[in-house]
């Protein structure tokens, strides 16, 4: 559906039951994807991302002002994580426009990846509180048919 419109926005309340479903809507083909992060096979400036936004014992990942601001915090080593991100901001890596499907559970505690938007990091916050800060820059993101 969302390949045939040619975009998919948050305001259709758009979600999937596996991350393949959601990779495939940017030009993969996935029969099975696992990993938390996807390379966008088409626009090589974005990742396509499943954070956690329930408690787990790894990730502290939130948001705030009506989920403009994405959060991202690890339960383990916070300062070690926040190090690598600045060391991957300043090396100027293309991992910092997001495309965000936010893992979450329903009241049943089945899991689903709901889009949440294109997020994209805010620096200077980001420094400033010593915390990965993303801020949405689009509600609305083209898609693409599989890649042969």
């Amino acid at each position: 559906m969302y390949i045939e419109t040619g975009h998919m926005d948050v305001d259709d309340d758009v979600a999937f039951r596996t991350h393949a479903e959601a990779c495939n809507c940017f030009g993969h083909s996935y029969k099975q994807f696992y990993r938390a992060m996807a390379k966008h096979p088409v626009d090589s400036e974005l990742t396509i991302w499943f954070p956690k936004l329930y408690d787990n014992p790894d990730w502290d990942n939130y948001f705030s002002d009506g989920e403009e601001t994405l959060y991202e915090r690890s339960k383990h080593n916070n300062a070690e994580h926040f190090d690598g991100f600045l060391k991957a901001y300043r090396e100027e890596k293309d991992i910092f426009k997001r495309l965000v499907f936010a893992h979450e559970r329903d009241s049943s505690g089945a899991t689903m990846y709901r889009f949440k938007g294109l997020y994209v990091i805010d620096a200077e916050t980001s420094i400033r509180e010593r915390t990965v800060t993303y801020r949405r820059k689009a509600k609305r993101v083209k898609t693409y048919a599989p890649i042969r």
